[in-house]
């Protein structure tokens, strides 16, 4: 099996130890819009540092390098040029190490590792149905755990905040941390109302989720209407 080296972990390490207070962010499934690198505790706090995570080869490589004045320029690996201070890595996030089937949908940021349910779906938009149901291809792409990523990348530091957009599978993400979730201080997930139909295989509804993570400590900010809208962002905290 052939190498490929992402990440020049001595110098992000180095990088690391370098800022007096790090605040260390994370975004789970970017695709190519929405990323965290455009919110303001990035561009404002020099303590900021991003891990963002794409298994897309396409996206991954949009996220990475990008700017005009970059070229030719040499650039530690792992490193994006849209700022100074995130790093970009192509696996995905989940339970089960390996090499898994990424499933990738017609309209691309519905792909999902969970199988996609091809039967009614109930509540949901047409396009929805249409666009986001369907397997276009599938991809063979590397998994590690979130776990594995705090302790061997990250190396034990606490993490402010992680977005996860990981399209029916962001419960599974976010408890594959194990014994390290308490790293976690917070994290927002998509959820679906529980009057919808899941779009994926073993996707979770709005109260189960909520209960899922009371009882590994994290709370939901304010209260939490499930059956609102379709499919909605939540702000869990860390409550232990």
């Amino acid at each position: 099996m052939t190498q490929l080296n992402i990440l020049n972990l001595t110098y992000f390490h180095q990088h690391l130890a370098s800022l007096s207070d790090p605040k260390i962010y994370m975004e789970i499934g970017v695709n190519s819009r929405d990323s965290f690198m455009e919110d303001p505790r990035m561009k404002n706090d020099s303590n900021a540092i991003l891990v963002s995570i794409e298994p897309l080869l396409d996206k991954f490589a949009w996220l990475l390098s990008s700017a005009e004045s970059f070229r030719d320029t040499f650039r530690a690996l792992g490193y994006s040029t849209r700022t100074t201070n995130t790093i970009v890595l192509p696996f995905a996030i989940g339970p089960d190490e390996g090499v898994k089937t990424f499933n990738v949908a017609p309209v691309d940021g519905c792909s999902s590792l969970s199988e996609m349910k091809d039967e009614p779906h109930e509540g949901w938009p047409e396009w929805v149905a249409q666009m986001c149901t369907k397997v276009h291809e599938r991809r063979s792409v590397p998994v590690i755990t979130l776990r594995r990523l705090l302790h061997e990348i990250l190396e034990d530091r606490p993490v402010e905040y992680i977005k996860v957009d990981a399209q029916g599978f962001d419960v599974p993400v976010i408890l594959s941390a194990g014994d390290k979730i308490k790293l976690i201080r917070s994290f927002s997930i998509e959820m679906i109302s529980d009057s919808v139909g899941a779009l994926y295989d073993g996707q979770m509804h709005c109260s189960d989720t909520v209960a899922a993570f009371k009882a590994v400590g994290f709370h939901p900010e304010g209260e939490v209407k499930c059956n609102d809208a379709h499919e909605f962002d939540t702000l869990f905290i860390q409550t232990t």
